[in-house]
């Protein structure tokens, strides 16, 4: 059949319908001095009012098919009434999903908020003498490990060297602080690698145990757009108090299991140097440590996978 566009359509008086808006009777006369049009369906309508009744209904019920006044069912060219109802309906399961994200995340930002200060207990395969040299006392602890099927010496080299900007989601993170907090992009090109981009930083080593242990550490103030990291020898770090910073180290570790595997290990400790420090470190925390926190975990799968090919280029071949 050929498609005929819908405005295009008109009813004849017998109730047939010629395409060009012209009926056979309408070109031998005027359509205002026809008579009224009758046809089977009225009479039939006579006989049966409640079906005639349940029809209008269902028609009411759908006004994009309502007939018009020549009694031919019309439908909107091209199908604009269900396009506006499927696009307020995009609209509006689009607003509940914002609502949703927005709710969960100041839930996250409550429990940020509510549970600074209150540390974890560390385990006895968490326990870290060194860092406790440096930051006995901490507000903030994370901890984070993961089993590697590689030497320790071969997972703390790839754990220096692992390169953040890999990952899509670290550089999607670190672009939306950029955006929070109204920070001008970095310009400066910094060298790849973990320890190498964050000396390049301004953060100083301040210990280390060649093949298992790096302790890194700086003050800093963490919730300026555009943050500034500040490298101070290991004692003058130990002893720093001046007011208004935060004072942050990290360790990466990593424990041999065995001549073929070990634990890879990462801490970070925080410590405030007086209360105006530890109020803005808290908000500051309480939005970014999501983010924070997934940085840690895809870490630990970038330096897995790097540490594991490292061992096996490393293996003698038979």
């Amino acid at each position: 059949m050929r498609f005929v566009p819908a405005f295009l359509l008109v009813a004849d008086r017998t109730g047939g319908v010629t395409a060009g808006g012209v009926s056979r009777l309408g070109a031998r006369r005027d359509a205002r001095q026809l008579p009224p049009l009758h046809n089977e369906s009225s009479e039939s309508a006579e006989r049966h009012p409640d079906r005639e009744r349940k029809a209008m209904e269902r028609i009411l019920a759908c006004p994009a098919s309502a007939p018009d006044q020549t009694g031919v069912a019309l439908t909107p060219f091209g199908g604009g009434m269900s396009r506006t109802h499927g696009t307020a309906r995009a609209m509006r399961w689009t607003a509940g999903g914002l609502v949703l994200m927005a709710m969960g995340y100041a839930t996250i930002v409550g429990a940020g908020w509510s549970r600074y200060g209150h540390l974890t207990p560390a385990s006895p395969d968490e326990c870290d003498s060194l860092l406790d040299q440096f930051m006995p006392e901490y507000e903030v602890a994370e901890r984070h490990h993961v089993r590697v099927a590689a030497p320790a010496a071969i997972t703390l080299a790839a754990a220096a060297d692992t390169d953040f900007q890999q990952s899509r989601i670290i550089r999607a993170i670190f672009r939306a602080r950029e955006f929070v907090l109204g920070a001008k992009p970095d310009a400066e090109t910094r060298p790849r690698g973990l320890l190498a981009q964050t000396t390049a930083l301004g953060w100083r080593v301040l210990a280390e145990e060649p093949g298992r242990k790096i302790v890194v550490g700086a003050v800093t103030q963490p919730w300026l757009p555009n943050v500034v990291f500040r490298g101070l020898a290991p004692e003058e770090f130990r002893l720093f108090h001046e007011p208004g910073y935060v004072k942050i180290i990290w360790a990466l570790r990593a424990d041999s299991v065995g001549k073929t595997e070990s634990i890879f290990r990462t801490e970070t400790r925080v410590m405030t140097t007086d209360p105006i420090a530890r109020a803005k470190f808290r908000w500051y925390w309480a939005r970014f440590f999501p983010g924070i926190v997934l940085i840690r975990r895809v870490m630990l799968g970038l330096l897995k996978a790097d540490a594991e090919r490292r061992a096996l280029e490393a293996r003698p071949t038979p």
